[in-house]
């Protein structure tokens, strides 16, 4: 067997030694230098032939014969996947369900060293069923093909095209992923990358915001988010009209959609993007938190009580539509610190590539000027990415070189050692309460105080039990 390798013309500087496979450079219409065991050809051509040992270009065979691609891509399970991304792009229509592979003018793929090349744009209705599915490619039938709800696919054996995750109660996908995995990949790393790893953040997504701003509770992400899936990178930029992919408006109004658990492994997405705030509220004001039964396996939205503080978290996704997602606590707190305890746990989240970015500690009270009712306390780091949460830093400086440390209000309660904590221990006074069963969002341990008595709150609230305790003040003084 022989291999014959077709170069177009251009200056080639080449070290070669004789054997079994042919170089063959054609007719071009510029002159080329070759260089072929130090003798050098400098002419114009009509053809040149040359052999070339298949040991010096990394091919295994006896005299006269070697490995096909195909053989290879049997033995290493690799060279399966797209040739490249620019020549296709995703897209996804809710109302229909129908999930389109748009080809340019043509593309490239690879089964297991077979190349396959694709004329035509494919599309694929998907099943109304809750839950994600893999998109797939057959390149034999030249279709794509839908994976069962919760399926696994082979990395080794498949081309990868879409994840989507449909809720079907709502009729919208929370997530059209982009799987166009390259065929140059190694599929075996890739496997190990997918089970022990997941996507990585390893740049941008800075924040701009402010703490404990009682009237403007949002941030902004002034910087593009650089993400990776295994081979696939992902940079998220913000866009005032997004029109291409993994394009969001993440600046002023911005448009995070905000997941949540509601049961028996479904989720829903609450839209954002006409809202001033954002972080979802009940009608009164006060932020939700998604309080989830493992028991009963159901999760429900419920309002925060007053002066209690809610986790949110900021996460990347693969998503091409609205690839950065808040994700909702799963409790309200009634001091800071218990906040800062909660852990961050995905839930089983309704995407096999998602990386966390950010924790919000919000805390919420009637008396904060803005329709959710919120502010941001603290905003912690959790991905790999950036160490500090932020827009600026100040870097290379001691803190005892810095001037101005003793001046009046010259440190944040935050930066003062334990101070918060020992605050947070303090007990927390809200409004008195109408009734003994008191409302939802009472929580053990809130205080209310009036002209006649004092109010202690005895257990969380759950509608029926009698949770609010009062003593009355005497009416003499002492």
């Amino acid at each position: 067997m022989s291999y014959t390798i077709i170069i177009n013309p251009a200056s080639f500087d080449l070290n070669v030694s004789p054997n079994e496979v042919k170089l063959e450079i054609q007719k071009g219409t510029s002159e080329v230098n070759l260089k072929v065991n130090n003798l050098i050809y400098d002419f114009a051509y009509d053809k040149i032939v040359y052999d070339v040992d298949l040991a010096r270009v990394g091919a295994q065979g006896t005299q006269g014969e070697g490995a096909t691609l195909e053989e290879i891509g049997a033995i290493t399970k690799d060279m399966t996947g797209v040739e490249n991304r620019t020549d296709s792009s995703l897209l996804f229509d809710d109302a229909s369900r129908t999930f389109t592979w748009n080809i340019d003018s043509s593309a490239k793929v690879y089964l297991l060293g077979k190349g396959y090349n694709v004329t035509s744009s494919k599309t694929i209705e998907i099943t109304n069923l809750d839950g994600g599915r893999y998109i797939m490619y057959n390149p034999e039938l030249e279709s794509l093909y839908e994976l069962s709800v919760g399926a696994f696919p082979n990395f080794q054996g498949e081309i990868l095209i879409s994840y989507i995750y449909w809720d079907s109660v709502n009729q919208e996908a929370i997530i059209v992923g982009d799987e166009r995995h390259s065929s140059a990949r190694d599929t075996t790393f890739q496997l190990y990358e997918h089970l022990a790893e997941g996507m990585r953040w390893f740049s941008g997504g800075t924040l701009s915001y402010t703490l404990e701003d009682d009237d403007f509770p949002n941030f902004e992400v002034v910087n593009s988010t650089r993400v990776a899936d295994e081979d696939l990178q992902h940079i998220i930029v913000h866009s005032e009209t997004p029109s291409s992919d993994y394009e969001q408006k993440l600046q002023g109004t911005t448009d995070i959609p905000v997941v949540h658990y509601i049961g028996n492994s479904r989720y829903a997405q609450i839209d954002m993007s006409a809202e001033s705030a954002q972080w979802p509220h009940a009608p009164s004001g006060l932020v939700y938190y998604n309080d989830i039964n493992s028991v009963s396996d159901t999760g429900v939205l419920v309002e925060s009580g007053n002066g209690g503080y809610v986790c949110y978290y900021l996460v990347a996704t693969n998503d091409i539509r609205h690839p950065l997602k808040l994700l909702m606590g799963q409790a309200s707190h009634i001091n800071l610190n218990d906040a800062r305890s909660e852990k961050w746990v995905t839930y089983g989240l309704p995407t096999p590539e998602i990386v966390a970015l950010y924790r919000f500690i919000i805390k919420t009270a009637n008396s904060y000027n803005n329709t959710s009712k919120a502010r941001i306390e603290e905003v912690y780091t959790l991905g790999e990415g950036p160490s500090l949460a932020g827009t600026s830093t100040i870097s290379g400086l001691e803190h005892n070189s810095l001037t101005g440390r003793t001046q009046p209000n010259a440190h944040s309660i935050s930066s003062i050692t334990d101070l918060s904590s020992i605050l947070d221990q303090k007990i927390t006074i809200v409004s008195e309460p109408l009734s003994s069963t008191g409302v939802p969002g009472d929580l053990k341990g809130l205080f209310a105080i009036n002209n006649t008595h004092l109010y202690v709150c005895t257990a969380d609230y759950d509608g029926v039990t009698n949770i609010w305790k009062r003593i009355e003040f005497l009416p003499d003084t002492w």
